[in-house]
């Protein structure tokens, strides 16, 4: 296989842009056939968060698949090609798995290291594997890249990042609000981040926390780990609960603002207020920090603050995290690499036995009157013989075609023996001579020609358009 993903995430595109191409289940994987009937996509599969949707298929060539891929995500939007451009992203081979693995690392996130896409990734992978549209390739891909993710959390202090995020955020906390041990604290939201909230504001020894959740259970549950109160989430109490914070941190996970400057603005508020958004799509509107005595701290701002190059454990995390994944990455490929050898192996196997059954149908004519018991001995022989001459350049070549560029060692073993292959299977194509190229362009490269490259192909006829979580 070579690995092709088109797709737009908060790196790329402003929150409305994310908004607008938001898709549920149903959507993607509706999406996924669409990618699935173009000539070159083998496999496919939707990856739709509130921060990102990402069109990873398994494809045979790379303009030709990017053709189906974008035909297929502008017949699923109701959005402008033009308005998208400039907003995608594509990595092709190489650089599509390195993506695939950041991804499952949590390395990509708005909230770096958080495992929550771990799930959504496996979600995914599962109905689109029920739907029957994933290649063995592609499911191989991101089984790996789950086991990379997984291993990431196990071996590193991921989890730990987003606690310093934390810790970035409340830090101007008092030099705003005043000490803590007086501030009364509102936790919107009671998924994992609120609970990990909750347990840093708890430490942190604020006046009173306060958790408001759309499902009350779960709010009562969080607030009982800390001697929290728990609230409904509607308008009223939010209205009603406003005024009495000091302290208002945010994390729902909804698709629409929970806090507007005008309800903000109404209430009969503290004279100072400091709200923490650990949210994307945004909690808080971005209106709330321009309203006198109000200070507000968003999520990218903290994403920023995290240096790879500071002595923190958080950017030692993140570190040995990008390490794992170059290291799988080179796995994964080396094996891919190894693999694409394969046809070549058989193939020079196939000519042995041709030239040995050859010699053999010879002895028997020229020797009729000898013992089957001596010509069993002699094929017996000169199998062994075959697969001691055989043996060295077939571990060797695959081998030496698992490393960067190796493929020229195939090449010359066929080119020597002059071999010819069976039809190889997708996921070996790329690797013989007469595939598909691994050096296509990646990137803003390829999203400046991807335009006509979809034209060139015919995939689409003209720009008519027709008509999710990670937190």
């Amino acid at each position: 296989m070579t690995a092709l993903i088109v797709g737009l995430s908060h790196h790329s595109a402003p929150i409305g842009v994310l908004e607008s191409a938001a898709l549920g289940a149903t959507r993607a994987e509706e999406l996924a056939g669409g990618m699935l009937a173009g000539e070159y996509v083998d496999g496919a599969l939707v990856v739709s968060t509130c921060n990102r949707l990402e069109l990873i298929a398994d494809v045979t060539s790379f303009h030709g698949g990017l053709a189906d891929l974008g035909g297929a995500l502008v017949d699923a939007l109701a959005m402008d090609w033009t308005s998208l451009t400039d907003h995608l992203y594509v990595h092709y081979d190489e650089a599509a798995v390195r993506h695939v693995f950041s991804v499952a690392c949590g390395l990509d996130s708005m909230a770096l290291g958080e495992a929550q896409i771990l799930g959504q990734l496996r979600t995914t992978l599962a109905r689109a594997t029920s739907a029957g549209h994933v290649s063995s390739n592609l499911s191989r891909l991101m089984q790996t890249a789950l086991r990379v993710g997984k291993r990431a959390h196990a071996e590193t202090d991921l989890d730990q990042v987003a606690r310093s995020m934390l810790d970035d955020a409340l830090e101007p906390a008092p030099n705003w609000i005043g000490d803590l041990s007086g501030a009364h604290a509102l936790v919107l939201g009671a998924g994992a981040m609120s609970g990990l909230v909750t347990a840093e504001l708890a430490r942190s020894g604020v006046k009173s926390i306060t958790v408001a959740n759309r499902t009350l259970a779960r709010a009562e549950r969080l607030a009982a780990g800390v001697g929290g109160r728990a609230v409904p989430m509607t308008g009223e109490i939010l209205d009603a609960e406003l005024p009495h914070a000091d302290l208002v941190v945010a994390c729902t996970g909804a698709r629409t603002t929970v806090i507007s400057a005008d309800r903000v603005a109404r209430a009969d508020r503290p004279d100072r207020q400091f709200f923490v958004d650990l949210a994307l799509p945004r909690d808080i509107d971005e209106a709330v920090g321009e309203l006198p005595g109000v200070q507000v701290v968003g999520l990218r701002q903290l994403s920023e603050l995290i240096d790879r190059g500071a002595d923190s454990p958080a950017s030692a995390a993140l570190i040995r995290a990008d390490e794992i994944v170059a290291e799988e990455v080179e796995r994964f490929l080396s094996a891919k690499r190894s693999k694409a050898a394969l046809p070549t192996v058989i193939a020079l196997r196939k000519r042995a036995q041709r030239v040995l059954d050859a010699e053999m149908e010879r002895l028997n004519s020229r020797l009729s009157g000898v013992d089957e018991h001596v010509l069993t001995e002699v094929r017996t022989s000169l199998n062994r013989m075959a697969d001691k001459l055989m043996h060295t350049p077939t571990v060797r070549v695959k081998q030496l075609a698992s490393q960067p560029g190796g493929s020229g060692y195939a090449d010359a073993l066929r080119a020597l023996f002059d071999l010819k292959l069976d039809q190889p299977d997708s996921d070996t194509a790329a690797g013989q001579s007469g595939g598909h190229s691994l050096t296509a362009p990646d990137d803003t490269a390829a999203l400046n020609a991807m335009p006509s490259a979809m034209f060139d192909a015919g995939a689409l006829s003209d720009a008519t358009t027709g008509p999710g979580e990670e937190r």
